[in-house]
């Protein structure tokens, strides 16, 4: 890796997409640039969406999961943990 190329946050939002996490984590996963953080932050789900993410804690340390406290709805998921 390059020292001098610049860290690229990438932001997840999830509700429920037990279905679709995994796929998605492992589209970041596979990019060829190697200078990223994945940030999820699930919104309550009620599935297994949070326990798929975090699966993946233990596999690539770029990888982080935030929970909200109480559902926030699409727009204000992406700027504030709750």
């Amino acid at each position: 890796m390059n020292i001098h190329s610049p860290l690229v946050s990438v932001l997840m939002t999830a509700y429920n997409r037990q279905p679709f996490i995994a796929e998605a984590i492992e589209s970041v996963i596979a990019s060829t640039y190697q200078n990223w953080e994945l940030i999820i932050v699930d919104d309550c789900s009620n599935d297994d969406t949070v326990s798929i993410a975090k699966s993946y804690l233990l596999k690539d340390n770029r990888i982080q999961v935030f929970e909200n406290k109480k559902n926030l709805g699409d727009y204000p998921n992406r700027n504030l943990v709750a």
